[in-house]
This record gives C-alpha cells, sequence and structure tokens, in this order.
C-alpha cells in the first residue's frame, strides 16, 4: 500500500505535468485547464506520500502556487494577472522561511555572490521589461525582490555545501524564476504566446525540484 501511495502519487504527477506540458497552448483550452488544476494537488499528494513529518508551511506555499496557477486562466484581466502575483509572492515568501530553517550558518561571500547574481538578473530583466507594466510595477518590484531573496539563499546554500539536494533546491528557484519571466515577456511585452514550451515544462521540474528538498533534507536537518 505504501509503495502504491509513493510512486502512484508520483507517477499521477508525472502524467499530470507531461499532459500541461503537451497541450499547454493547444486550441482546446480544456486539457490545459484540468491539468493546470491538478498539477499542485498530485504533487502535495506525492509529498504527503513520501515525507516522514510534511510540513504544513511548505504545504500551504504549495497552495499559494496553485491559487496562482488557477488565477493564470484568466489573465487577459489585468485584477487577476495582481492576484496572481500576490499568490507566487506569497509562495516565494513562505518557501524562504522554510529554507532558512535548514540553514545553520551563513557564509557571507556566498551570500553575496549569490546577491550580486539575482540582483543583477532581477535589474537586467526589470529594465526590459519596466515600460510595458503599466499598473504592475510595484506588483513586479516586489515579487521580483521575493524570488530573489530565495534564490540568494538557495545560491549560498549549496555553495557552501554542495550536496545534490541543495542544487536540486537552487536549480529549482532559478527555473521557477525563469518560468515567471517568460510568463512575463509573454503577457506584458509582446502580448502573444511567444515562449510556449518552456513555460510548463520549467514551472513542473522546479516544483518538483523544490519538493525533492523539502522531502530528504528535513531527514538530516539538524
Amino acid at each position: 500500500m505504501d509503495f502504491f501511495k509513493k510512486y502512484g502519487a508520483l507517477s499521477a504527477f508525472i502524467f499530470i505535468g507531461l499532459v500541461n506540458i503537451i497541450f499547454y497552448y493547444q486550441k482546446d483550452g480544456s486539457i490545459k485547464v484540468v491539468s493546470s488544476v491538478l498539477i499542485v494537488p498530485s504533487l502535495i499528494a506525492y509529498y504527503r506520500s513520501v515525507a516522514k513529518k510534511p510540513l504544513l508551511i511548505f504545504q500551504l506555499a504549495l497552495l499559494f502556487s496553485w491559487i496562482g496557477d488557477l488565477l493564470l486562466l484568466f489573465i487577459e484581466q489585468e485584477v487577476f494577472i495582481k492576484l496572481t502575483i500576490i499568490g507566487f509572492f506569497f509562495t516565494q515568501v513562505l518557501l524562504f522561511q522554510e529554507v532558512r530553517k535548514f540553514i545553520t550558518q551563513f557564509n557571507y561571500r556566498f551570500l553575496l555572490m549569490g546577491v550580486l547574481l539575482f540582483a543583477s538578473y532581477l535589474i537586467t530583466f526589470l529594465n526590459c521589461v519596466f515600460s510595458y507594466l503599466g499598473d504592475l510595477k510595484i506588483y513586479a518590484v516586489v515579487y521580483g525582490l521575493a524570488i530573489c531573496s530565495l534564490g540568494c539563499i538557495s545560491f549560498m546554500n549549496f555553495f557552501q555545501k554542495q550536496t545534490k539536494l541543495n542544487f536540486a533546491l537552487f536549480l529549482g528557484v532559478l527555473l521557477y524564476s525563469f518560468r515567471d519571466v517568460l510568463l512575463t515577456f509573454n503577457v506584458k511585452v509582446y502580448e502573444d504566446q511567444v515562449f510556449t514550451f518552456p513555460i510548463p515544462l520549467f514551472y513542473v521540474i522546479s516544483l518538483f525540484l523544490i519538493t525533492l528538498f523539502f522531502v530528504y533534507e528535513k531527514s538530516f536537518a539538524k
């Protein structure tokens, strides 16, 4: 039964993720809607089936990401774009809070390197899209600072302790941010679906990598 719960939930997540990637920009949006709705619940089911002590805060972070996914379905209306950004913002804040608990010491040299990397990334991105954002400028800046803060500590965490799990977290956060960048270009700059395949692909992979960190790193936490 435990084997079925563990690998059944993982298989469901992989299947739903693949369906979402394949049908994300098909004309018939019904498959996209259903798969988008089910991605995060299937991941939460997997997390709860394998984590020895599932973390409530992490599950809440996934829940806010799920809310953002639902709001993305109505992205043609700006009010829903704002609510989407707010949902994703709370995802990053909650993830930051939980990741911070696993870091037993701060290496300020690596932290500064992470700040330089993600600050340059954020400034370059905002420089490209800022004039297109309209009323969303403050939302983009605040959300950008939140995800870059998470990126900075995940960068520091990996380089001061180079394990596969820490790399999974860092790569997951980086891919999550790439996905948000491509979404922004699609919606506000090009106003068209220029970037298609990478958006759902980066999202599914990033969520899975971040979840792996929280599943297994807790076993080694003090």
